[in-house]
């Protein structure tokens, strides 16, 4: 599962295991639980607590392409979006898609894989902003997007 989540599964077993995890709900619950085993070399975990999400950190405005799969509920399909903004612990993202608070995000970058939690999600014109709060980061070289 860990090469499921960091995008290294080989594409021939990528379907495979989608077409699994839609259909089994303990390891749809297991996908979410590996995410707190990634290993820690390379991952900086987030801990900050709700009372402290109130903009306490300096936000960074960004209009970097993102791909986004909603891991919990699992579904097999992704989705493009736009990074706006981003900070230690969250980022600001513009969707065609709405995501609905409380599923988890994972959010593919160029060169990172962030996992979150969406905490709300706003219609704006014909976009979507949703807020995630980040629960872990994993850098890496390449993936499948």
């Amino acid at each position: 599962m860990e090469f499921y989540l960091l995008g290294r599964l080989p594409e021939d077993s990528v379907s495979r295991m989608e077409s699994h995890l839609a259909s089994c709900r303990f390891c749809d619950e297991r996908l979410v639980r590996e995410i707190s085993l990634l290993p820690l070399s390379g991952v900086v975990q987030s801990a900050t607590s709700l009372e402290a999400e109130k903009r306490e950190e300096r936000r960074y405005d960004t209009e970097e392409a993102v791909s986004l799969q909603a891991l919990s509920p699992f579904s097999v399909e992704r989705y493009q979006g736009k990074l706006a903004d981003v900070s230690r612990n969250g980022m600001k993202i513009q969707t065609a898609v709405r995501a609905e608070s409380g599923t988890l995000l994972k959010i593919s970058l160029k060169n990172v894989i962030a996992f979150g939690e969406v905490r709300y999600c706003l219609k704006r014109d014909d976009r979507f902003h949703s807020g995630v709060r980040l629960t872990h980061v994993v850098q890496v070289r390449s993936h499948h997007r």
